[in-house]
């Protein structure tokens, strides 16, 4: 079995750590700022100094290719660097920092490879700017460059925009998605089963399915002292009531399922006056996608069911939908075996969260593994992962990365 360089691993980590930190809030390298492109470059110079043909592609992916000129399909590892806003140093980047330095120690220990190696840190996974995952869907294919660049931002900037205003180069390579014949992405879990079971690694046999939407309610702005209770249209107030109903229809459909209510407007959110107009956000999330889809249906009778009982001008837009994802047995298998060999327990088990690999597994065979995440917390400054558990999955990483790599 092979060992990994600890103290570079976690040196990298670090280093990314504070691009885009600002003490008491985390961090925050939002598509396509410059804090964002900073831990582009970072992760460019970091690939470049493991030896690897380094690249930026049309929609700023960072890929970097060990073994380049082997003419066989090649095998594909990483996340992203992107984060929400106020984020920890690990979501994403981990998986990033981790395939790098799994390339970095096979090449320089001489193990040998038949296949190419392809290290990539994916544009906006997180979504926080434009819609989510645009680098892997581009990557595979899913989504036309051209549409892709045409993707507008809350203030009406472009993704084409965006680049421009960055300077993010690009190249043509001629290790192409449609070749890829496997991806492995390694991962803090961002839940907490694996610290609460004392389990070491967690090997993802699924993802779940996602649907998010954003209601619109439309009152009307009143005076706050002269208007009487019984003929206001309040929207914030109906805005509360639809959200409650919202959570009680997971309690109906799907009780083994998420809802989650996480940003809200309100305008013109002056104290004095009766609030004219809140978007929300209900993200649902499931294993079914026929659970996916009840949900679905019955949010869209609540919007009229409320539309017509408070007269308001309520709607629902479908901001995204991702299918839940059955990933590879074959991987998870060697993921297993692999962390057996290493002395380390695992256990099979789900994602509760969205990845790129949802996207690259439509292309090519594709696995996930988890580390532990202290208290379970993630998308916030507290998300942390011990030390060991770190060297531990990306020990993990690169032993299946080999078994991959030699694979016929």
């Amino acid at each position: 079995m092979f060992t990994v360089n600890s103290v570079r691993l976690l040196s990298s980590i670090e280093d990314l750590g504070r691009i885009g930190f600002t003490e008491g809030s985390g961090i925050s390298r939002v598509c396509l700022t410059q804090s964002d492109v900073a831990g582009k470059n970072f992760v460019y110079k970091l690939m470049q100094s493991a030896g690897l043909h380094t690249y930026f592609d049309e929609v700023a992916n960072v890929v970097g290719i060990l073994n380049a000129t082997a003419d066989v399909s090649p095998i594909f590892s990483g996340s992203h660097t992107d984060t929400v806003i106020g984020a920890g140093r690990l979501d994403g980047s981990y998986g990033v920092l981790a395939a790098i330095e799994a390339a970095n120690s096979i090449r320089g220990q001489g193990v040998p490879v038949r296949r190419p190696l392809g290290v990539i840190s994916f544009t906006n996974e997180e979504g926080v700017r434009f819609p989510p995952m645009i680098g892997s869907k581009y990557f595979t294919g899913e989504s036309k460059l051209d549409d892709i660049l045409q993707l507008r931002d809350a203030s009406g900037v472009t993704v084409r925009e965006a680049l421009n205003g960055v300077g993010v180069r690009h190249e043509t390579t001629k290790v192409m998605s449609k070749a890829v014949k496997g991806f492995l992405e390694l991962h803090i879990e961002q839940g907490p089963i694996l610290e609460e079971e004392h389990i070491q690694i967690g090997v993802v046999e699924s993802i779940v399915g996602m649907r998010q939407f954003i209601i619109s309610v439309q009152g009307s702005a009143d005076h706050a002292g002269t208007t009487p209770m019984n003929l206001r249209k309040d929207a914030l107030l109906v805005a509360s009531q639809f959200i409650i109903a919202v959570h009680e229809l997971r309690r109906e459909i799907a009780i083994d399922g998420v809802v989650t209510v996480g940003k809200l407007e309100v305008k013109p959110n002056v104290a004095n006056v009766v609030p004219a107009l809140v978007n929300f956000s209900v993200d649902f999330r499931h294993k079914s996608n026929d659970v996916l889809a009840q949900l679905e249906t019955r949010l869209n009778s609540l919007v009229e069911e409320f539309t017509t009982k408070t007269r308001l001008c309520i709607s629902a837009k479908n901001h995204f939908r991702l299918p839940p994802v059955k990933l590879s047995s074959n991987i998870a298998n060697l993921v297993e075996d692999c962390a057996k060999d290493l002395g380390l327990s695992s256990m099979r088990m789900q994602s509760g969260a969205g990845h790129d690999s949802m996207n690259v597994n439509k292309i090519a065979e594709t696995g996930m593994i988890f580390v532990p995440s202290k208290g379970g917390k993630s998308h916030t400054p507290l998300e942390d992962t011990n030390s060991d558990d770190l060297v531990n999955g990306t020990n993990v990483l690169c032993n299946a990365l080999v078994e991959l790599l030699n694979s016929r």
